[in-house]
């Protein structure tokens, strides 16, 4: 799993926006461009990417809880553990990408479980 870190932004209504890319051991590989809503511990993926490079919006998307089942999982892990800290969004894209690489504000915990 990868995160593109040139595509995160947070935006005004306070959502994380990302492109996701899971590689399989086999070679296989999926890009999706995601969000997620620190608020209400929700995630949304908009549109998928397709190999000449296009994207292609979802034809249903809508805002969906995070559940830690092993679909979830990148999701989950980047809601709890990196960009939000409890229900609070990242203050803006610099924060999100320190946030990213592990960096912590002083006397912020190291991650945030539902």
């Amino acid at each position: 799993f990868y995160v593109d870190e040139e595509s995160v932004t947070v935006g005004p209504d306070n959502v994380v926006r990302y492109v996701l890319v899971v590689r399989t051991p086999g070679g296989a590989e999926n890009v999706t461009y995601e969000g997620i809503r620190c608020a209400t511990g929700e995630r949304r993926i908009y549109a998928s990417g397709r190999a000449g490079g296009e994207w292609s919006p979802l034809k249903v998307s809508e805002w969906q809880s995070i559940g830690d089942n092993s679909y979830n999982r990148p999701r989950a892990a980047l809601a709890y553990d990196y960009f939000c800290d409890g229900p609070a969004a990242p203050r803006n894209r610099e924060h999100a990408l320190r946030r990213l690489k592990g960096e912590r504000d002083p006397g912020e915990p190291a991650g945030y479980k539902r």
